[in-house]
């Protein structure tokens, strides 16, 4: 799977989609970095969660989801696997250490806890917790960004969260394309299994990342 796209007409976006969890994605990032020369850089989650990385002690998280232990089962035959993401950890960091500006391109925690009660419903909350269990037990098969993908398949219940995804990514398209208002060389770290969305939501915007 493509996991650098780019777009230049006197202003450049360069889109990498990075798997979260696994400290051998940081190579790829800090290539990116060195490549590209951005002066600012995106990033796919909200000013909370990057607030909450910039106070992170290496404390172990407090609480680690049944859909979290899934995702570590996974991927742990590709690497070791972490919370929270060395990718997400390791570009806050870059961002204090460098003085590169770190832009928050996802919807914030009450705007989605908005749309989650909208689109998701008690009923359909019930049927997901009938039939999770099966879901999670399954192994999965393929290579890393195969797995990660048919990962997010899975994630997609109970239903409304494919809907409420799609919401994310045109809202992180969105976000990128107002950081042209004040940058001109954008790098933009997003997690791999919305990358496909965000250049789908950027193309009906008229920017075509090649």
């Amino acid at each position: 799977m493509k996991r650098e796209w780019v777009w230049e007409q006197r202003k450049k976006i360069t889109l990498l989609g990075v798997v979260n969890g696994l400290s051998t994605e940081i190579g790829l990032i800090a290539s990116a970095l060195q490549k590209h020369r951005p002066d600012a850089i995106g990033i796919s989650i909200n000013a909370s969660e990057i607030e909450a990385l910039r106070n992170w002690k290496g404390e172990a998280a407090e609480e680690v989801s049944e859909f979290d232990l899934f995702y570590i089962r996974q991927l742990s035959r590709f690497g070791e696997v972490t919370l929270p993401s060395p990718s997400h950890l390791y570009v806050v960091q870059f961002s204090q250490a460098s003085g590169i500006p770190l832009i928050p391109l996802d919807m914030d925690e009450e705007e989605y806890t908005e749309l989650y009660m909208k689109l998701v419903s008690p009923y359909s909350l019930f049927f997901d917790a009938l039939f999770r269990g099966r879901r999670y037990r399954k192994r999965l098969t393929g290579d890393l960004d195969e797995v990660v993908l048919q990962i997010d398949r899975i994630a997609q219940h109970p239903q409304g969260i494919a809907r409420l995804d799609r919401a994310r990514e045109e809202r992180i398209a969105s976000n990128i394309g107002r950081c042209f208002e004040n940058y001109s060389n954008v790098l933009v770290v997003v997690d791999l299994e919305r990358m496909e969305g965000v250049l789908s939501a950027l193309k009906s915007m008229g920017i075509s990342l090649q």
